[in-house]
């Protein structure tokens, strides 16, 4: 890609630059560019400081126009380690009206580069982020201010600019990940660029960081945004559908290479390895430490690896439609609540159109321009157009077929229940936990505040839970386990008030109505004989028992005995979820495993670790990383138990969708790539018994439901086609995947 074009001048850190991009909407005597920084001169600016990384000035080749640029090399698993560029006095560049950021980007290296970019005033900041092919360039860019910056979408990720916008051939954006959306461009302080979870060093060379004025591309006039089938109308790619009846074609075509070629050899008749050694069979799964390897052990008595898909099902492929209902129970009163929104469809269904079958209501959602509406599953309706009015029975029997060609040996979490005792792919299986019981919060709760398990009523919304799952799986020996809950708000090790945040705010509240408090008063009486003990060994002030149970404001760093404390009252809450959580699975199903609840990789602490080694056949982990971090095989080989990777993805933006994910690939050949590399690295690993890859339908191109999400993170696209450059290399590994696994 071609970068900036300068001309003028460099006078007190900037440069001025008018001219024309190639766009009608950004007239020549509208454009303004301000260089920030283009590292031509003989030494590095003040400003540049890096965290971790080496960095040095290099030949401008490919990064940009100039003689000179900065070449930065980032270590393995660089986690939150940077280059930055501070100035001394924040930079305004409020005069420019509606502007981005540009910078001009060349990756040096063997590999594509998942490039996070941080940009922040003097009160808040927001995190972005881009993929840079290997050994490719060009200019990337992040709204600043204008209408895009206002707007709420209901999408996490719109498209880029045309060519020629930002005075750059094809100009890629940093695609919003968190933060603040709504920067105060009088007083940008920061701009940093990172990368986490690596395994391989990566070498980047920027140029030209810059501010751009008047940048086109306002979201609010791209209607319509998809076609009938729910695709992209702005792009056309390899494998886009464009009729009926090409949907159908490709639909025959595939199935009759799925009937053609035989599936996985050497397997058990539950996907386990038939070749390898014959363990004790007791009719179920379970785990077995096998050569110092942790195993699952399938009902056969085969050592089995769960290679899975999470989430293979049809609940998360409805969109907005920015219509809603003015009764919402029987659905009267049709009324446009967001133009925004219904804009963006070329064609919905009328009433009496068979595929009207697909609409839905979203009472509640995350994020977006509306908080409630009528949503639509363009998925489900291209499965109507290819299979007629029985596609859900159709759709199962094709997506088995698809498992086992593609070799892959389970389902993972969040597993459609019309899987269920389907006797060819096993499974797992989720269950959440309802009910009125009460919760405590760490102060910064992100999906929703921690259950209460001290709270008596807790123990029968497990109960509940569990007993309606049990209705469904009726001891099905294909079901492997049970995920109780999903990322929950453990807090985190980022500092004290993110790690021991449950009990900090769990102690400023009264005993007599948190459960949790009353515990932790009780834990504290039997270890220490007084409050004036207790007093000593806090630094603290509380006049008696009673005042303490009725709030304890903490303030402060943690010292001494109140450190161990904390930690002690953290792993005691942990502890008695999972303990409780345990002891009802077991009463009710005991056949199954209880693989905990899924740690993200950015929300646990050592205690909640600690207590689900201590209650869980499995421990689970989300980890959206580029493969097994130093830091997580840590804490595998410290805890030495079973366990599973619940989530991880690669998506890229080469196939008509918007965001490539929470990790992302230059283009689907490379998250063919990307996924050996992530999978290698589990494999090797002794307690890794498995991993599932999060999920097997892309996100809706204008956004799920709940929260906007539209990456490409399936392995079949909205109108069921799979995407082929991956597949082939999942296959490859899958076939090999008991031989690299067991195999001295």
């Amino acid at each position: 890609m071609n970068a900036l074009f300068f001309q003028g001048a460099v006078a007190a850190g900037f440069i001025l630059v008018t001219g024309c991009a190639n766009h009608e909407a950004v007239p020549a005597e509208m454009t303004e560019t301000r260089v920030l920084l283009d590292f031509e001169n003989e030494t590095l600016p003040e400003s540049v400081k890096g965290e971790a990384v080496t960095f040095e000035l290099t030949s401008g080749r490919g990064a940009g126009t100039g003689r000179q640029a900065l070449e930065v090399v980032y270590p393995v698993e660089s986690t939150y380690k940077k280059v930055v560029f501070e100035p001394q006095e924040p930079w305004d560049v409020s005069d420019l009206g509606d502007c981005a950021l540009a910078v001009d980007i060349e990756n040096r290296s063997g590999e594509s580069v998942q490039l996070f970019m941080t940009l922040a005033d003097t009160n808040q900041s927001v995190t972005a982020h881009a993929n840079i092919a290997a050994g490719e360039s060009g200019t990337f860019y992040y709204d600043i201010a204008g209408p895009n910056t206002e707007l709420d979408l209901g999408m996490t990720g719109w498209p880029a600019r045309a060519a020629g916008e930002l005075r750059s051939e094809n100009p890629e954006p940093f695609r919003y990940a968190w933060g603040a959306r709504i920067l105060d461009p009088a007083a940008l302080k920061q701009v940093g660029f990172y990368q986490t979870g690596i395994l391989n060093p990566r070498t980047l060379v920027f140029d030209n960081l810059r501010i751009v004025s008047n940048p086109h591309g306002n979201a609010a006039v791209l209607h319509p945004l998809v076609d009938e089938f729910g695709q992209y109308t702005g792009e056309d790619w390899p494998g886009k559908i464009h009729t009926e009846k090409e949907l159908l074609e490709n639909s025959k075509k595939e199935i009759n290479t799925l009937a053609n070629e035989k599936g996985m050899t050497g397997r058990s008749r539950f996907g386990g390895w038939a070749e390898g050694p014959k363990l004790e069979a007791t009719g179920f799964f379970r785990t077995e430490k096998v050569s110092g390897k942790w195993a699952l052990v399938d009902p056969d008595g085969y050592l089995f690896f769960a290679a899975g898909i999470a989430n293979c099902r049809m609940s998360n492929t409805y969109t907005v439609t920015g219509v809603d209902y003015e009764n919402t129970s029987d659905r009267a009163g049709a009324f446009v609540a967001s133009a925004l929104r219904r804009n963006m469809f070329a064609w919905l269904p009328e009433r009496n159109d068979p595929l009207s079958d697909h609409y839905g209501y979203a009472g509640q959602m995350h994020t977006g321009p509306m908080k409630h509406g009528q949503t639509f599953s363009f998925y489900g309706a291209n499965l109507q157009r290819k299979y007629g009015s029985d596609y859900r029975e159709q759709w199962k029997t094709v997506t088995l077929d698809r498992m086992l060609n593609w070799g892959f040996t389970c389902f993972g979490n969040w597993t459609d229940p019309l899987f269920f005792g389907n006797r060819r792919v096993p499974y797992f299986a989720h269950a959440w936990i309802g009910g009125g019981h009460k919760r405590v919060s760490t102060g910064n709760d992100y999906w929703a505040p921690m259950h209460d398990p001290f709270d008596p009523e807790f123990t029968q919304s497990v109960r509940n839970s569990l007993t309606r799952l049990d209705g469904q799986i009726q001891d099905d020996p294909w079901c492997i386990g049970i995920f109780v809950e999903n990322e929950l708000s453990w807090g985190n090790e980022n500092n004290d008030a993110s790690r021991f945040g449950i009990v900090i705010h769990t102690l400023g509240r009264d005993a007599a109505s948190c459960p949790a408090k009353a515990a932790f008063v009780d834990l504290l009486k039997t270890k220490y004989t007084s409050i004036d003990e207790l007093n000593h060994a806090w630094d603290a002030k509380s006049e008696s028992w009673d005042s303490f149970a009725a709030g304890f404001e903490h303030a402060g760093t943690l010292e001494g005995g109140r450190r161990s404390d904390f930690s002690m009252l953290s792993e005691a809450l942990a502890e008695e979820y999972f303990r409780i959580v345990n002891r009802e699975l077991k009463q009710l199903m005991p056949h199954h495993l209880f693989c905990g609840s899924r740690f993200a990789d950015w929300g646990m602490t050592p205690e909640a670790v600690q207590a689900a080694v201590k209650h869980t056949d499995v421990v689970s982990y989300n980890l959206y990383k580029e493969g097994l971090t130093d830091s997580l095989r840590k804490v595998l080989a410290k805890m030495d138990r079973p366990s599973v990777i619940g989530e991880y993805h690669f998506g890229a933006t080469d196939r008509g969708m918007f965001h490539g994910g929470i990790r992302t690939a230059a283009n689907q050949k490379d998250r063919g790539l990307k996924y050996r590399n992530y999978m290698m690295s589990v494999i090797h690993d002794p307690c890794l018994v498995g991993a599932h890859w999060f999920q097997y339908v892309d996100s809706p191109t204008t956004g799920r439901a709940i929260d906007g999400e539209n990456y490409n993170s399936g392995f079949v696209s909205v109108t069921d086609s799979p995407y082929i450059d991956l597949i082939d290399s999942v296959r490859e590994l899958n076939r090999n995947i008991y031989t690299l696994r067991f195999s001295k």
